[in-house]
């Protein structure tokens, strides 16, 4: 039981890598086919006051703040990239460990509850490098995505990599997490 829970845990944290660099990837060609088709200023309309390709270079981060501080982008969202990979290591490392160790076999259930905290976060960590690529490389982020229903900012696909994986983040610790009794190792309590 213990080696073919190990050998998910394998499987899928290489899988988590390959979505990382594969949703990093699809960011960039986006944006670069975006900044290709619309940077001359036209508009391409996909359905009529609903989705709008809009190209638009962010100097600031969401909803435009921050404008032209470059800088500080460059800290946080390294400082943002190595946390979330010390937490994705973290929870393989520590799960292997407790699998390996002897314990009670963790459920395979709160397994996949780790697993699945993993692929946010690879999701995460690829929207956060794919606008810090833009930052390095043009000195703004390339949003082209515009909701035309609703009065919201022209965004990316590296932004909805964050917010959609952030929100179902919260949410399964809001409603899943806490209910899983197995999942205690992550606290620092191992006997």
């Amino acid at each position: 039981m213990n080696f073919l829970l190990l050998k998910k845990l394998r499987i899928h944290t290489v899988i988590q890598i390959v979505l990382f660099l594969a949703l990093t990837a699809f960011d960039q060609i986006t944006k670069s086919s975006a900044a290709a088709v619309l940077k001359s200023g036209q508009d391409i309309t996909l359905l009529d006051n609903i989705l709008n390709f809009h190209y638009l270079e962010n100097t600031g981060a969401s909803f435009g703040i921050l404008k032209n501080r470059l800088w500080i982008f460059y800290v946080i969202t390294v400082i943002v990239i190595l946390l979330l990979i010390f937490i994705f290591l973290s929870v393989y490392r520590r799960t292997c460990s407790y699998i390996n160790s002897g314990r009670p076999v963790l459920s395979s259930k709160s397994v996949s509850h780790m697993i699945f905290i993993n692929y946010l976060i690879a999701a995460i960590s690829a929207g956060a490098l794919g606008n810090l690529i833009d930052r390095i490389s043009h000195q703004y982020v390339i949003d082209f995505i515009e909701l035309r229903f609703i009065s919201f900012p022209v965004f990316n696909f590296a932004d909805i990599c964050i917010t959609v994986s952030a929100f179902i983040l919260i949410i399964f610790f809001i409603f899943v997490y806490r209910e899983d009794k197995d999942i205690s190792l992550f606290k620092r309590n191992d006997k």
